[in-house]
């Protein structure tokens, strides 16, 4: 059952009709999401070891950034990145608005870091080459509205880093919080692409480059 949760949170984000990534009626609901054993799922593809890969660690970023297990994790890796942004720009400051302030966010996976950066009120635009989490994030913040609605597995595919068999099959809820809630008239984007290669002309654009590789 657990690997059927998976398969169907991977369809939501990824339908069959292509890679155009659609709202989901279940998604918005305020209720986890639900499989029916009885549903077909008939995936199919060439995937390769590293398509698995990919995807394994896409789940396990799921929990990292957008469950309540993940917060400790965030808070670490996150947080100075958030204190630093609001000591150069402390609200009512000398240095203008918040929103005015225009963050890079290179590398931002899932997108938790570029929106905790427009949740204080700056504008911000998130990065990120990997298809795998590009396509995870895009669900995730445009999809996703009532907090703790969708049921995922991160560990199920992994075998080492447990300390009972039980902790192989424990779900996370996500996400932690309403991905929609952001203040008004600030600019949110995510952008696909290699970053050298997409930011190469346009030097000036941005006041502040925000990342946080790990």
């Amino acid at each position: 059952e657990a690997v059927k949760f998976n398969a169907h949170i991977l369809r939501q984000i990824l339908p069959e009709e292509g890679l155009l990534l659609l709202p989901s009626s279940a998604a918005a609901s305020n209720q986890p999401s639900d499989y029916s054993s009885e549903e077909e799922l008939n995936i199919e593809g060439d995937d390769t070891e590293c398509d698995y890969s990919k995807v394994c660690s896409t789940l396990r970023q799921m929990m990292r950034d957008w469950s309540e297990e993940g917060a400790a994790e965030r808070h670490c890796c996150y947080g100075p990145i958030l204190e630093g942004l609001e000591r150069l720009y402390p609200v009512g400051g000398e240095k203008g608005k918040r929103e005015q302030v225009r963050v890079l966010v290179p590398g931002c996976g899932l997108g938790r870091l570029p929106w905790e950066i427009v949740r204080r009120g700056f504008s911000a635009q998130g990065n990120e080459f990997a298809f795998y989490m590009l396509f995870a994030s895009n669900h995730i913040l445009n999809s996703i509205r009532a907090p703790r609605s969708v049921k995922v597995f991160p560990f199920l595919h992994m075998s080492n880093n447990h300390v009972l068999a039980s902790d192989q099959l424990r779900p996370v809820l996500i996400p932690d919080v309403s991905p929609m809630h952001v203040p008004d008239g600030v600019d949110f984007s995510m952008c696909a692409g290699d970053f050298v290669e997409v930011y190469d002309k346009e030097p000036q654009r941005f006041d502040v480059v925000a990342t946080c590789f790990f």
